[in-house]
């Protein structure tokens, strides 16, 4: 689940999986989290994983990232499940090998649900806004996606609220940016959208409406290449 309670239950059996298998870091990660949503909000403080990922100097931007699959309500081929396997090619998946990278996604999604954890999230901002001058360029998301209207909706007001961010994605949830539009919201002028291919709406009706939004950039479409072409482009001198 993806409040406290439903949290904990899911920590919990991280734990006992992972004490089977003799995987100390992610007991160790998981107990982390446990214990910060175990105390009081007054008392809490911080999540105990960096919410905003920092890009390097020849990346220079922010990255929110949250759980993918669960939050992905307009994903198509990548994130297809046979018995409980993913047989899709997601890549955020592959983060997973990290346990604080799967813990910081897990934590990321409790903290966009509700107001509580949400002016946390506000709280990161302000912080990293206090300790730079200018514009700073957010990425929402890298992994994950909308998971549904409200949250949708609050992000884009924070961008209202933090008009130094400018903010971009790429997107298939691409229903709940036409119902959004469809409401008369009025777009913060500091978020481009990307469109995101393979997603269930890219060849629809809803897809075409939103290609016509004003936030609406462009789109990312992903070009399958055979094993022989990757290794051949790894292979190259830059």
């Amino acid at each position: 689940g993806f409040d406290a309670a439903g949290a904990i239950q899911t920590l919990e059996k991280i734990v006992i999986r992972a004490n089977t298998l003799n995987k100390q870091g992610w007991i160790t990660t998981a107990l982390k989290l446990w214990d910060w949503l175990l105390k009081p909000a007054s008392q809490a403080g911080a999540p105990p994983f960096t919410m905003f990922a920092a890009g390097n100097s020849k990346l220079p931007f922010l990255s929110w990232s949250t759980l993918p699959g669960v939050n992905c309500p307009g994903a198509g081929a990548c994130w297809k499940l046979k018995s409980g396997i993913l047989s899709g090619w997601c890549y955020s998946v592959k983060a997973w090998r990290y346990p604080a990278a799967f813990m910081r996604q897990f934590q990321n999604t409790l903290l966009e649900r509700g107001p509580v954890f949400r002016q946390l999230i506000h709280n990161e901002i302000e912080c990293i806004l206090a300790k730079t001058a200018g514009p700073v360029t957010l990425r929402l998301y890298v992994d994950g996606d909308f998971p549904n209207l409200e949250t949708l909706r609050f992000w884009m007001d924070t961008l209202k609220k933090f008009p130094r961010l400018k903010a971009y994605g790429y997107s298939k949830s691409l229903h709940l940016f036409k119902q959004l539009d469809e409401s008369g919201y009025n777009w913060p002028v500091n978020y481009a959208l990307n469109g995101s291919s393979g997603g269930i709406y890219e060849n629809t009706a809803t897809g075409a409406y939103v290609r016509n939004m004003s936030i609406y950039r462009g789109a990312f479409v992903a070009v399958p290449v055979s094993k022989e072409t990757g290794k051949a482009w790894k292979a190259q001198s830059m």
